[in-house]
């Protein structure tokens, strides 16, 4: 059933995917989990929340795919306060260990509300190693923010992550257009150039 509430929702039927949890007798973690990411993919973060709350009164013990939902939906609805309580609750309350797919939920969250600063610490101080994706969350929240010395910042890890990949050096030739800074453009184009990328 779990399957279905997904497709269901990726679809655009979150009524279905609200029928389909309704009507399943069986209740388990998975399903909760998928129904709650179904909210957050539809921007209801607070009918998310409610369900969590929900389980929690069922006394249903929650894991870090269910956080992660729940991350997921915070993020996606900009709902930075509850997310960090939940990012919070799952380490003290549950003692969940984080992982990078966490991480990357939490950047995302405090990318999307302007928290750059915050967001690079966040990164520059988890105990697991940072991959491209979650420095790539980072370089998207710089160009929805306009930040353009951050980005080049982040640009510059990502890219040492993979130098042939030409995603960021797109993204920060653009954020530097939009900020009108012509010579780091230049730059930019030319180091694609000189890389052959």
């Amino acid at each position: 059933i779990s399957s279905l509430i997904s497709m269901y929702s990726k679809c655009g039927g979150l009524e279905d995917s609200i029928k389909a949890f309704l009507e399943c007798e069986q209740e388990d973690l998975v399903l909760w989990s998928a129904m709650i990411t179904a909210y957050g993919f539809h921007g209801r973060g607070d009918e998310a929340i409610k369900l969590f709350e929900r389980m929690e009164r069922e006394e249903l013990e929650a894991n870090d795919v269910t956080f992660l939902s729940l991350l997921y939906a915070c993020s996606h609805c900009g709902l930075k306060e509850k997310g960090m309580e939940f990012f919070d609750l799952m380490l003290n309350k549950y003692g969940l260990k984080p992982k990078l797919e966490h991480y990357t939920c939490v950047v995302d969250l405090l990318g999307r509300s302007g928290c750059l600063e915050e967001a690079e610490a966040m990164i520059r101080s988890m105990p697991i190693k940072a991959d491209a994706i979650i420095w790539k969350t980072l370089l998207s929240a710089c160009k929805i923010h306009k930040n353009a010395d951050m980005a080049k910042r982040v640009a510059d890890e990502v890219i040492r992550l993979y130098p042939q990949e030409s995603a960021p050096y797109v993204l920060l030739s653009n954020i530097h257009a939009s900020a009108k800074r012509w010579q780091d453009v230049s730059e930019v184009r030319k180091a694609m150039r000189d890389r052959k990328i």
